[in-house]
């Protein structure tokens, strides 16, 4: 579902770069990117390499936040 919200930016030649799961919201079954302050324009020979950072850096932030949350009983493991 990322990249079904991501994937069009990167065809336009724009790049994100704040990935946190805040930013990132459910809206009639489809992602929505806020905090779009962030957005930049990308250089294609550095398209690859920002496609794959930028998920894996969701990822990691994913967990650290899932990990908080079940720290604070928020939720269920």
């Amino acid at each position: 579902m990322i990249w079904k919200a991501y994937g069009p930016m990167i065809d336009q030649g724009i790049a994100y770069d704040d990935w946190k799961p805040d930013n990132f919201h459910l809206v009639n079954g489809k992602i929505v990117i806020l905090d779009l302050e962030h957005a930049y324009e990308l250089d294609e020979d550095e398209r690859e390499y920002t496609i794959e950072i930028g998920l894996e850096a969701f990822l990691e932030r994913w967990k650290r936040a899932r990990r908080q949350y079940e720290k604070q009983g928020k939720i269920g493991c």
